[in-house]
Protein backbone atom coordinates (compact mmCIF):
# COMPACT_ATOMS: atom_id res chain seq x y z
CA UNK A 1 0.00 0.00 0.00
CA UNK A 2 2.59 2.70 0.83
CA UNK A 3 4.91 1.32 -1.97
CA UNK A 4 2.12 2.11 -4.62
CA UNK A 5 1.40 5.56 -2.81
CA UNK A 6 5.46 6.29 -3.10
CA UNK A 7 4.87 4.89 -6.81
CA UNK A 8 2.19 7.56 -7.31
CA UNK A 9 4.51 10.11 -5.25
CA UNK A 10 7.32 9.64 -7.59
CA UNK A 11 5.00 9.16 -10.95
CA UNK A 12 3.75 13.27 -10.15
CA UNK A 13 7.03 14.51 -9.29
CA UNK A 14 8.51 13.39 -12.59
CA UNK A 15 4.86 15.21 -14.37
CA UNK A 16 5.81 18.39 -12.56
CA UNK A 17 9.83 18.20 -12.90
CA UNK A 18 8.95 17.80 -17.10
CA UNK A 19 6.40 20.71 -16.67
CA UNK A 20 8.76 22.86 -14.91
CA UNK A 21 11.42 22.05 -17.80
CA UNK A 22 9.22 22.75 -20.80
CA UNK A 23 8.26 26.22 -19.52
CA UNK A 24 11.98 27.07 -18.82
CA UNK A 25 12.57 25.86 -22.86
CA UNK A 26 9.14 27.60 -23.49
CA UNK A 27 10.68 30.67 -22.46
CA UNK A 28 13.81 30.57 -24.78
CA UNK A 29 11.67 30.33 -27.34
CA UNK A 30 9.59 32.99 -26.67
CA UNK A 31 12.79 34.73 -26.30
CA UNK A 32 13.84 33.65 -29.83
CA UNK A 33 10.46 34.65 -31.13
CA UNK A 34 10.85 38.01 -29.72
CA UNK A 35 14.27 38.74 -30.82
CA UNK A 36 13.01 37.24 -34.34
CA UNK A 37 9.81 39.89 -34.44
CA UNK A 38 12.10 42.76 -33.56
CA UNK A 39 14.59 41.61 -36.99
CA UNK A 40 11.33 41.50 -39.07
CA UNK A 41 10.42 45.20 -37.56
CA UNK A 42 13.50 46.71 -38.09
CA UNK A 43 14.64 44.90 -41.30
CA UNK A 44 11.07 46.27 -42.39
CA UNK A 45 11.36 49.56 -41.43
CA UNK A 46 15.00 49.98 -42.92
CA UNK A 47 14.77 47.36 -46.33
CA UNK A 48 11.84 45.56 -47.91
CA UNK A 49 13.65 42.35 -47.54
CA UNK A 50 11.92 39.24 -46.32
CA UNK A 51 12.84 37.56 -42.53
CA UNK A 52 15.18 34.91 -42.13
CA UNK A 53 12.48 32.61 -40.25
CA UNK A 54 8.05 32.89 -39.89
CA UNK A 55 6.94 32.75 -36.61
CA UNK A 56 5.63 29.36 -37.62
CA UNK A 57 8.55 27.94 -38.66
CA UNK A 58 9.98 28.79 -34.79
CA UNK A 59 7.19 27.52 -33.21
CA UNK A 60 7.54 24.09 -35.64
CA UNK A 61 11.33 23.96 -35.01
CA UNK A 62 10.86 24.96 -30.98
CA UNK A 63 8.39 22.04 -30.50
CA UNK A 64 10.38 19.57 -32.59
CA UNK A 65 13.48 20.29 -30.05
CA UNK A 66 11.26 19.79 -27.06
CA UNK A 67 9.82 16.45 -28.51
CA UNK A 68 13.68 15.53 -29.19
CA UNK A 69 15.08 16.89 -25.83
CA UNK A 70 12.20 14.60 -23.87
CA UNK A 71 13.26 11.67 -25.66
CA UNK A 72 16.75 11.85 -24.48
CA UNK A 73 15.91 12.72 -21.62
CA UNK A 74 13.35 9.69 -20.23
CA UNK A 75 15.62 6.79 -20.02
CA UNK A 76 13.76 3.35 -19.60
CA UNK A 77 13.17 2.93 -15.97
CA UNK A 78 14.49 -0.37 -14.89
CA UNK A 79 11.61 -2.85 -14.23
CA UNK A 80 11.67 -3.78 -10.19
CA UNK A 81 12.44 -7.24 -9.73
CA UNK A 82 9.17 -9.16 -8.31
CA UNK A 83 9.95 -10.15 -4.23
CA UNK A 84 9.55 -13.40 -3.80
CA UNK A 85 6.27 -14.35 -1.26
CA UNK A 86 7.82 -16.22 1.25
CA UNK A 87 9.93 -13.12 1.99
CA UNK A 88 6.36 -11.05 1.88
CA UNK A 89 5.21 -13.27 4.42
CA UNK A 90 7.90 -12.88 7.08
CA UNK A 91 8.28 -9.30 7.11
CA UNK A 92 4.73 -8.35 6.28
CA UNK A 93 3.52 -5.16 7.51
CA UNK A 94 -0.01 -4.46 9.23
CA UNK A 95 -2.05 -2.05 8.88
CA UNK A 96 -5.77 -1.24 11.16
CA UNK A 97 -7.65 -2.07 7.86
CA UNK A 98 -5.24 -5.34 7.45
CA UNK A 99 -6.76 -6.28 10.31
CA UNK A 100 -10.29 -5.54 9.92
CA UNK A 101 -10.52 -7.77 6.67
CA UNK A 102 -8.54 -10.94 8.37
CA UNK A 103 -10.90 -11.07 11.52
CA UNK A 104 -13.85 -10.53 9.22
CA UNK A 105 -12.93 -13.78 7.07
CA UNK A 106 -12.17 -15.69 10.25
CA UNK A 107 -14.58 -15.22 11.50
CA UNK A 108 -16.83 -15.55 8.42
CA UNK A 109 -15.50 -19.62 8.27
CA UNK A 110 -15.64 -20.07 12.00
CA UNK A 111 -17.75 -17.94 14.02
CA UNK A 112 -16.75 -19.73 17.33
CA UNK A 113 -12.89 -17.48 16.87
CA UNK A 114 -15.10 -14.45 17.19
CA UNK A 115 -14.54 -14.72 20.97
CA UNK A 116 -10.83 -15.22 20.57
CA UNK A 117 -10.77 -12.35 18.66
CA UNK A 118 -11.96 -10.07 20.92
CA UNK A 119 -10.31 -11.79 23.77
CA UNK A 120 -6.34 -11.68 21.06
CA UNK A 121 -7.54 -7.41 20.81
CA UNK A 122 -8.63 -7.33 24.95
CA UNK A 123 -5.15 -8.51 25.55
CA UNK A 124 -3.69 -5.57 23.96
CA UNK A 125 -6.19 -2.99 25.92
CA UNK A 126 -8.40 -2.08 22.56
CA UNK A 127 -12.01 -3.00 21.70
CA UNK A 128 -11.92 -2.95 18.37
CA UNK A 129 -8.65 -2.48 15.62
CA UNK A 130 -8.64 0.77 15.44
CA UNK A 131 -7.72 1.50 19.45
CA UNK A 132 -4.49 -0.86 18.65
CA UNK A 133 -1.03 1.30 18.45
CA UNK A 134 2.61 0.79 17.57
CA UNK A 135 3.55 -2.28 18.03
CA UNK A 136 0.56 -4.08 19.18
CA UNK A 137 -0.65 -3.79 15.41
CA UNK A 138 2.31 -6.12 14.34
CA UNK A 139 1.50 -8.58 17.25
CA UNK A 140 -2.51 -8.82 16.12
CA UNK A 141 -1.34 -8.72 12.79
CA UNK A 142 0.47 -11.72 12.87
CA UNK A 143 -1.08 -14.00 15.23
CA UNK A 144 -4.62 -13.03 13.11
CA UNK A 145 -2.67 -14.25 9.85
CA UNK A 146 -1.29 -17.75 11.37
CA UNK A 147 -4.92 -17.77 12.60
CA UNK A 148 -6.18 -17.49 9.16
CA UNK A 149 -4.07 -19.37 7.89
CA UNK A 150 -4.72 -22.85 10.40
CA UNK A 151 -8.47 -22.37 9.16
CA UNK A 152 -7.88 -21.70 5.38
CA UNK A 153 -9.95 -18.60 5.73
Amino acid sequence: MLETELKKLNANLEKLITAIESVGTMRDAVYELNATLETQEVGSMSADTPSKKSVSEIVDEHSKKLKEEKAESRPEPEPEPEPEREAETEHEVHTVESIRSMALAISRKDRSKQKDIKAKLAEHNAKLATDLKGNDVTAVGNWLSSLKEEIGA
